[in-house]
């Protein structure tokens, strides 16, 4: 699966939406006019307006677009608006809560360690976790405009009921929508639904307010207003309903086969298509099934799992946002007869609740990853992620210290955490830094870096940027003040010495693009760019920069990495001295390469590993430099590097190729 090509195909399918949202307006203002002039003319109401009333007037016309565009639009963008705070809304509005290590019981704190295992494992941030703990069916949803911005959440009947290679099915499923594009689509549908909603209520309105005008005004010699407005409001209650009608049409369309889809990532995903199965055979045995008794589910039960709502008449079940369960399950298990397994009771909730440790790994048997990668299949795994990238998420977690990873769950203790593996081993420069820290962080921050200082700086190297990306989790609920002064303060450590190890480099790249939204308070990027022509300049500089980190020749690297790009006849990319790739620049580079379309993105990545991986030796720093250049231009890359164990490229001979300084 090409996550390019996924990624493309979500954003026409984005602009599809739009276009048949538009046709729908248009198509509901004139029905509104075709009804209203019908009914005038049938109850012969035109002559007591006035001589000549024509119900085709351009004013009335108007006056109907006005309306009904107008209720439609303001009733989407009022959804619109309230969503925009991204996957938090809804979990918050289903009423979840997020779910942080400190207290959590050993089943929600088995639940946080298979989404954090698949974050590793398929090169994404690590996505909040919210429980509904209300609910007691068994299903899950991710939300969110972008990778960035996702959350998961789960309700306490899928954390009760689920074994762990279930649940891991089940977050492999959610990261799949994450991954293939699906939810800023899935999030623009519920404003869709809402804003022809809207039509309707205001027919409603229309209606209550012509009678209570008709009650007091009974001997009014004029009428005709007050039927004119029960008309317009009765066309509009229909109408508006029947727009409900085909806005769930289309709901469920685009939602059916995006749930196919997902079943399919998440099974090629974890290799285990039984633990998917089981959970959703699982939610056929149980009482309560997939449903949640939230307010609103109507409007979100396209994000979900499982259908949502109970369905009791065969036309609702026209309408469900899902396969039936028993055809998902026939495909992930042919042998499937129909019967669904018993249901457990409460001591054998309990039992498996109990065998179920935190840190236990997945019984599923997965291959371990390939050594030495090519440039091509490291570009090619880009979104798809493999069996051998979850064992390597497994592995790697439950290597890094405990006392780590609960710290890196805590926005001070996760500040505290990014402070200390900046911390340079050279006396004056760390003199610097020491200054800088008691001047300018706050007194727990400092105290917590203390606590955290030694733990932190004996990390294995291939750990470092996955307990970045835990950390910056944590920190995607402070406020915008707060990330710029914890920008700051990364960029004044890592200046402290003038230079810039490949380290502080990923690390100031990674943080600033997974913090970017909460900087500027936008969701998605937009496309700017459609031909790598219009990025010469940008993807020069990036070569330049890792050319002259890579181990190779720096010549040579570029010129494998330039002849992966394919520019005009006579049209050649030029090498600059890696000295003088300041950050900023490069920076400010990888930040246009971002809003290019997929497919320019997929091409330039390909050069950046042809040229890292010139001499098909992936070291420590190499990799966290593709991995730091994927992650800042969009493209989530799994891991590539063999296991997690001693590091064999501990001194640093191309640090100084980075410069600190513009």
């Amino acid at each position: 699966m090409n996550f390019f090509r996924q990624q493309d195909a979500a954003r026409r399918r984005t602009g599809l939406l739009i276009v048949i949202f538009a046709l729908c307006v248009v198509a509901l203002i004139l029905s509104v006019q075709v009804a209203l002039a019908t009914l005038l003319k049938f109850f012969e109401l035109g002559p007591r307006l006035g001589e000549g009333f024509d119900p085709w007037n351009p004013r009335l016309v108007a006056m109907v677009a006005v309306i009904v565009g107008g209720a439609v639009l303001m009733g989407g963008l009022n959804k619109f608006l309230a969503l925009r705070e991204g996957g938090a809304t809804v979990a918050l509005a289903l009423g979840g809560r997020p779910l942080l290590p400190g207290g959590a019981t050993s089943t929600e704190r088995r639940l946080l360690n298979v989404v954090e295992e698949m974050a590793i494992a398929s090169g994404t941030p690590v996505p909040p976790v919210y429980v509904l703990d209300e609910e007691r069916g068994i299903n899950a949803f991710a939300a969110g405009y972008d990778a960035n911005d996702a959350i998961i959440g789960v309700t306490r009947g899928c954390i009760e009921r689920l074994e762990r290679d279930e649940l891991q099915g089940v977050v492999a499923h959610e990261f799949s929508h994450i991954l293939n594009g699906d939810m800023r689509l899935n999030i623009r549908l519920i404003s869709v639904l809402h804003g022809m909603m809207a039509i309707a209520l205001v027919g409603n309105a229309i209606v209550r307010g012509s009678l209570e005008t008709a009650r007091h005004a009974r001997r009014a010699k004029n009428t005709a207003p007050i039927l004119i407005g029960l008309v317009v409001g009765a066309v509009l209650s229909v109408l508006g309903s029947l727009g409900v009608f085909f806005g769930r049409l289309l709901q469920c369309a685009v939602s059916r086969q995006r749930e196919y889809l997902a079943d399919a990532s998440a099974v090629q995903f974890t290799r285990h298509p039984d633990g998917l199965a089981g959970a959703l055979k699982k939610i056929g045995a149980t009482r309560y099934g997939s449903v949640l008794l939230a307010p609103g589910t109507d409007e979100i039960s396209h994000l979900l799992f499982s259908d949502g709502l109970r369905r009791r008449f065969s036309l609702t079940s026209l309408l469900s946002t899902h396969p039936p369960l028993e055809l998902r399950i026939r495909r992930l298990d042919p042998s499937f007869d129909g019967k669904f397994p018993s249901r457990p009771t409460t001591a054998e909730l309990a039992a498996m609740a109990a065998r179920t440790a935190p840190f236990a790994p997945t019984t599923a048997p997965r291959p371990r990853p390939p050594e030495g990668l090519p440039p091509e299949a490291i570009v090619a795994r880009v979104g798809d992620t493999q069996p051998s990238d979850l064992l390597y998420g497994e592995e790697l977690l439950a290597a890094i210290p405990l006392e780590i990873r609960d710290a890196a769950a805590q926005p001070l203790s996760a500040t505290a955490i990014v402070y200390c593996m900046l911390m340079n081993a050279e006396p004056d420069a760390r003199a610097r830094q020491k200054q800088l820290v008691r001047e300018q962080v706050d007194r727990p921050v400092r105290q917590e870096m203390v606590r955290l200082f030694a733990a932190a700086r004996r990390l294995d190297p291939r750990m470092r940027l996955p307990v970045v990306e835990l950390a910056v989790s944590a920190l995607r609920g402070t406020s915008p003040a707060q990330c710029e002064r914890l920008l700051e303060i990364i960029d004044r450590l890592a200046d402290a010495d003038e230079q810039q190890s490949v380290f502080e480099f990923c690390l100031r790249v990674i943080v600033r693009r997974r913090l970017a939204h909460v900087l500027t308070g936008a969701r998605h990027r937009a496309v700017q760019y459609y031909s790598i022509t219009a990025l010469e300049d940008e993807v020069s500089l990036v070569l330049s920069l890792l050319a002259g980190a890579s181990g190779s020749n720096r010549e040579a690297a570029f010129r494998i990495g330039a002849a992966r790009v394919r520019l005009p006849r006579g049209r050649q990319l030029e090498q600059h001295d890696p000295k003088r790739c300041a950050y900023l620049d490069v920076r400010a580079a990888l930040d246009k390469i971002a809003a290019a379309v997929p497919q320019v993105r997929e091409a330039i990545l390909d050069a950046c590993a042809h040229c890292v991986l010139a001499d098909r030796v992936a070291t420590v720093r190499e990799a966290e430099l593709l991995r730091a250049v994927a992650i800042a231009i969009g493209c989530p890359l799994p891991p590539f590097l063999p296991r997690v164990g001693p590091a064999h490229d501990e001194t640093p001979p191309v640090d100084s190729s980075l410069p600190a300084r513009s």
